[in-house]
């Protein structure tokens, strides 16, 4: 059954007249009877009373009913499939992670085999938004996909329109000064931060301020973060009171800012369970094929 014949019937029925549809339609008037015709003949139905100035028989009406909504929709399927056609290749932004995390290499291996999978073109593009947290980048559309902590955001859930995905597990360590008293124990206990400060910025760290705050309140005391807005990230590292700790993953040891000072030390905690749950977020884009396919084969990476 051709499309065009369909629409033809659809113009004749909106417009009444044959020769207003054939105006409208750009076709003689004779043309547009011979498709209505070859169309009725197809359906073994007779649409058009052509003895009462061409009105729609009683079947008509009910195959219009039926048919026009579903043009609407093939109209706009063969526009959006048009547009996916032309376009090149699309965009996922990925947030650049805000701290150290083996869950970024986790994601890098999860965006390498979806590549492969993909059926659409596109590229991944690393971002860092400036004072701006993951979760905030997700929901104003900045960014397409975040690693963060589970539950995401700062206030613990997900934003709207966002979901999350598990991606690992990892422990928390902690760095400090040589002369902190806490240098001098091989093994901590989350218990042994009651009290200390705990070097944390709002741009840099806050949603992992806030895992480490849940963690220790399941402990029954809650954490002090020594908070302030530094001028550049090596001075989020170094340039606090000797008398705070940082309290990280244990990717940042790969850092060289930390890796070369010989006036620092790590600490491992002794309590396993002290641990963050890294978790990637993405928000929903309809409109961007590769990043659907994206959510899909993050959901059965997930499963499986």
């Amino acid at each position: 059954m051709r499309t065009d014949m369909l629409q033809e019937f659809i113009v004749w029925a909106e417009s009444k007249t044959i020769e207003a549809a054939a105006k409208e339609m750009h076709i003689s008037q004779s043309t547009l009877s011979k498709h209505l015709i070859a169309l009725e003949d197809e359906l073994g139905i007779s649409l058009i009373n052509r003895h009462d100035k061409g009105r729609l028989t009683p079947a008509g009406v009910r195959f219009y009913n039926g048919i026009v909504d579903v043009m609407e929709r093939l109209n706009k399927t063969v526009e959006e499939s048009r547009q996916i056609a032309e376009r090149t290749d699309y965009e996922i932004i990925v947030w650049d992670p805000f701290v150290f995390s083996g869950a970024m290499r986790e994601l890098e291996r999860i965006m390498h085999a979806f590549s492969k999978e993909c059926s659409v073109p596109f590229h991944f593009t690393l971002r860092n938004e400036a004072y701006k947290t993951p979760g905030e980048s997700l929901a104003e559309g900045l960014v397409d996909v975040a690693i963060g902590y589970h539950p995401f955001g700062a206030e613990g859930e997900a934003p709207q329109g966002i979901t999350e995905f598990s991606l690992m597990e990892e422990p928390l360590v902690l760095w400090c000064k040589k002369e902190h008293p806490l240098a001098r124990k091989e093994q901590l206990l989350p218990e042994d931060l009651k009290g200390v400060p705990i070097m944390c910025s709002m741009e840099l760290a806050h949603p992992l301020a806030t895992a480490i705050t849940k963690m220790c309140a399941q402990r029954g005391f809650k954490p002090r973060f020594y908070r302030f807005n530094p001028t550049s990230q090596a001075s989020f590292f170094f340039d606090a009171p000797a008398e705070c700790v940082y309290v990280f993953t244990p990717e940042l040891r790969n850092d060289e800012r930390i890796r070369l000072r010989d006036d620092m030390v790590l600490r491992h905690f002794d309590d396993k369970t002290f641990a963050v749950r890294c978790c990637v977020a993405v928000r929903n884009a309809e409109t961007n094929e590769a990043l659907s396919q994206f959510r899909a084969f993050l959901a059965d990476d997930e499963n499986r």
